[in-house]
């Protein structure tokens, strides 16, 4: 029984200090035909529209947060169609930030501040939907900056049974 009340203990101790991914990353088309390719977040491609319609289109793939942090990816940029035509970027609460618009461009360790309740994601443009899509393959974490409920909920509940054991091995002595 000791052993047994030990390893839970021991358990929820650890799973205190474990962040879980509740993120539900989906993807939005605007006069596009975009999706995600390969993968899904945190590591994944999204490729662009490229409907034929010769008219503006974005695709976009993002999640509501539920608390504040650091959003931290590396990316990557291809197209085959001429620079300027598909950019990509990340977007913030509808403000697109773009990060590329020529294809082989990348870049490492970006870091986005998120506040809980902001809508945050990737996005892929097309000025004219011809020409082959651009692709943004991107790899990402999220680092909570403050623990969320669930986890200080586990960690109470860690505690709580050491305090019983203690208190346990008092009234047996």
């Amino acid at each position: 029984m000791r052993h047994s009340s030990l390893a839970l203990t021991a358990f929820l101790l650890s799973l205190a200090f474990v962040s879980p991914a509740n993120a539900t990353f989906s993807v939005t088309n605007t006069n596009a035909d975009g999706s995600v390719t390969s993968g899904a977040y945190p590591s994944f491609e999204l490729t662009g529209g490229d409907n034929g319609s010769g008219e503006p289109g974005s695709t976009v793939y993002s999640d509501i947060f539920a608390s504040d942090g650091i959003m931290t990816f590396d990316w990557s940029y291809f197209s085959t169609d001429d620079p300027s035509f598909d950019s990509a970027g990340y977007i913030l609460n509808g403000v697109e930030t773009q990060l590329a618009d020529t294809s082989g461009e990348f870049g490492t360790g970006v870091a986005v501040g998120i506040n809980a309740g902001d809508t945050f994601g990737w996005y892929v443009d097309t000025t004219d939907n011809l020409f082959g899509p651009g692709v943004l393959t991107v790899d990402a974490a999220f680092t909570p900056s403050v623990p969320e409920p669930i986890t200080l909920a586990l960690f109470g509940a860690g505690l709580s049974g050491i305090v019983a054991l203690r208190r346990r091995r008092k009234s047996k002595t």
